[in-house]
């Protein structure tokens, strides 16, 4: 490759890798979201962090990557979260800012449109034929055959919790897959609920040897939906885990946890322009007494974007609703994300969804019997 351009990421780790006509570079993009991940580092695809991609063109600089790529959709195309669409706005003629870009769209001009995560055809060969054997199959000796018992170990967690997650053979087959069973996210203290630990980091801080970032989808809804799954050394570690994202949430329930990240790293307009975001977060938590499982909490959180630009007031909200379900000493949390309430752009999109327990819920009903079955809870 002589040509500076997105490629696959050979190490398997997200989308896309920058190839900068030279040597692999630490730009990614998943499913149109850019990022940076140094080669030496593996990442998983975050959650419950966003950020907002562009559709700017490339820039064929061999230090400085594009804009993520938008993956070409197949026909017939549907709804999907990873391809981003083009927003117009009237922000400034001084600044020549003309288009605002949010996360779905076919990439091919500023109107909304369809999209959906890239598929690839696959043919299974017949399998090969051999002709009968032309001579008699020899009589076998009698001997006395000697049985030798080879013990098999058992899986280990991070085994289990790969095993158990679902396949295409478990959801609808409009459920259109966005990314695949990874190992768990990288540990932090700032990228969970009300700006603190994620899960990971809860996890692994109440035992946990196995955490494990199962597939997620975008359903007809337009909603997105996926699973996370931790394995903890007992009941009672899986439990003060879930106590644990339950305090947790209390922290920002009516007052808003805030931050603020710079568009430069937001980057939801297509042109560089200085401008802050203000996030302000807010989170909840209840007790489910229903049978599904050992344990439920339904968690629900919430983060507000907003900023200023050339007089003009822009804002959305990215929501997401949780349930984090116990099976034995196995924690699987179930999400449903989407995005809502724009203000000051100057069209929307059909892709607008606010997620409800009641969503999360009915995907987690579709898959947890062949998770359980799998896991032998």
């Amino acid at each position: 490759m002589t040509t500076p351009s997105w490629q696959p990421d050979p190490l398997h780790r997200h989308e896309y890798r920058w190839w900068d006509s030279q040597q692999w570079t630490e730009h990614v993009s998943d499913h149109g979201i850019a990022g940076i991940d140094p080669l030496h580092t593996p990442t998983a695809p975050p959650h419950p962090m966003w950020s907002a991609p562009t559709m700017a063109p490339p820039t064929l600089a061999a230090a400085a990557p594009p804009i993520a790529p938008i993956p070409t959709p197949p026909a017939p195309s549907q709804r999907s979260k990873g391809p981003v669409v083009a927003i117009a706005i009237v922000v400034a003629a001084a600044l020549g800012v003309g288009t605002f870009l949010l996360l779905r769209g076919d990439g091919d001009d500023d109107t909304l449109g369809d999209a959906s995560t890239p598929t690839a055809d696959a043919t299974i060969a017949s399998a090969p034929t051999s002709p009968a054997p032309t001579t008699a199959v020899p009589t076998v000796p009698s001997t006395v055959v000697t049985t030798i018992a080879i013990t098999v170990p058992p899986p280990t967690d991070p085994e289990l919790l790969a095993a158990s997650m679902p396949t295409a053979a478990d959801v609808p087959a409009d459920w259109a897959l966005y990314s695949d069973t990874t190992s768990g996210h990288e540990p932090d203290t700032d990228s969970g609920f009300c700006n603190g630990p994620n899960g990971t980091a809860s996890a692994i801080a109440r035992g946990s040897a196995a955490q494990v970032d199962g597939p997620s989808w975008d359903l007809p809804s337009t909603a997105w939906f996926g699973i996370e799954g931790y394995a903890f050394p007992t009941e009672a570690d899986a439990t003060a885990f879930i106590a644990d994202i339950a305090a947790q949430t209390a922290a920002c329930s009516t007052t808003p946890a805030i931050s603020a990240v710079p568009e430069s790293e937001l980057l939801v307009f297509d042109a560089e322009v200085d401008a802050m975001w203000q996030i302000d977060t807010y989170a909840g938590s209840a007790v489910e007494t229903a049978g599904a499982a050992d344990q439920v909490l339904m968690v629900t959180s919430s983060d507000r974007y907003s900023t200023s630009l050339d007089g003009i007031a822009y804002a959305f909200t990215r929501a997401s609703e949780g349930r984090y379900e116990r099976y034995g000493r196995f924690v699987y949390e179930y999400w449903a994300d989407g995005q809502y309430g724009f203000s000051g752009f100057t069209n929307t999109a059909d892709w607008v969804f606010t997620p409800t327990a009641a969503d999360v819920a009915a995907g987690a009903d579709q898959v947890r019997a062949g998770i359980r079955s799998r896991l032998g809870a």
